[in-house]
């Protein structure tokens, strides 16, 4: 007979897993992941810099100083767009823009993604390819970008940087 000790701690199975019938995310609410993601981390920084470089020229007189002043206000907000952004993947395995749009990254058989495979398989490993294909044929490496992202037009709508990972992407 076992006693129960009210000062255990609680336990509970903490793995997720998603059906391996789970609806797979739209071609658009991939695009527009990208594009919210692209938006946070490059456009609005951008656009903020760009409206504060004439109210500091003004107040400064000196361009060289306005410039400066935007350049490091463009970098702190591109850097604080990376860190939410690394924080959102660190914590539920997805983009800000991917939380936004209702779409997450898993494995294939529909369990959760590890951050080591999201990030050097999905990522890194395409990046590294894309580099030395660039350097090897002074720029043709683009051309791996655009195959990759051409590849979702296929019937399982998995770019070529989720068959490395083994990974899909689900509406949840």
């Amino acid at each position: 007979m076992t006693q129960l000790n009210p000062y255990q701690a609680p336990q509970a199975n903490l793995d997720v897993q998603y059906d391996d019938d789970a609806e797979l995310a739209s071609r658009g609410r991939r695009l527009g992941a990208v594009a919210l993601d692209s938006l946070y981390l490059g456009v609005a920084p951008g656009i903020l810099a760009a409206v504060l470089v004439p109210l500091f020229s003004r107040r400064f007189g000196s361009s060289s100083t306005a410039l400066l002043i935007m350049a490091v206000v463009f970098g702190l907000v591109f850097i604080g767009a990376w860190v939410l952004n690394i924080i959102s993947v660190v914590r539920t395995r997805q983009t800000l823009g991917k939380r936004q749009m209702g779409i997450k990254v898993v494995r294939t058989d529909g369990s959760e993604v590890s951050l080591g495979r999201l990030i050097i398989r999905r990522n890194l490993a395409l990046m590294a390819v894309v580099w030395l294909v660039n350097l090897a044929t002074f720029g043709f490496g683009s051309l791996i970008s655009l195959i990759d992202s051409l590849a979702i037009f296929r019937e399982s709508q998995q770019c070529v940087h989720d068959q490395i990972a083994d990974t899909k992407v689900i509406r949840v």
